[in-house]
């Protein structure tokens, strides 16, 4: 169940992803991480009811979570609730957590941009090479790092990474 949960996120099913992580988390009631990640997969679906259900479910195993678990969870639902805020200290409280990954810090500098931090936002991707922030988040890495250049100032550092980018991802519309 877990690998076809990791297979269907991967291919970007994320309601088929949600269905299965749900899945593994009723296989072993304790897989908490399996319901944080159902909870965060129906956020990006827009059904944030069903966040919230997860979150109010989890609620009354708060203290058994891993920091990780609670403070992304927490992330999800003050993003459903608009609460920008919230999620940026949330989102922050994450990387404290797991310090060095592209994803994550990928992840707060679009909380950041929530709040208009561009500067942090930039400082935050300039932590990792382009390659490796494409490589664990995707071609949208390269997009927001073009975006925060051209909004810190400097247009033509974030045409070179558009062109960076579809050289390497000819395929990838957005980039076009």
């Amino acid at each position: 169940t877990l690998v076809r949960a990791t297979v269907a996120h991967l291919e970007g099913d994320r309601a088929r992803a949600a269905r299965h992580f749900l899945r593994a988390a009723e296989l072993d009631s304790t897989f908490y991480a399996a319901r944080v990640e159902a909870a965060t997969l129906h956020r990006l679906l827009g059904e944030c009811a069903r966040t919230e259900a997860i979150a109010r479910q989890l609620g009354a195993v708060r203290e058994r979570l891993a920091p990780y678990e609670y403070h992304v969870l927490d992330e999800q639902v003050a993003q459903c609730e608009g609460d920008w805020e919230r999620a940026y200290r949330q989102a922050r409280a994450v990387v404290d957590v797991r310090p060095g990954s592209a994803f994550l810090e990928y992840s707060l500098a679009l909380q950041a941009m929530q709040l208009g931090r561009f500067g942090e936002a930039k400082d935050l991707l300039d932590h990792h090479t382009l390659e490796q922030g494409v490589a664990e988040v995707g071609p949208n890495y390269a997009l927001i790092d073009a975006q925060l250049s051209t909004v810190r100032g400097d247009p033509d550092k974030g045409l070179d990474v558009v062109r960076w980018l579809r050289a390497r991802n000819p395929g990838y519309g957005p980039a076009w």
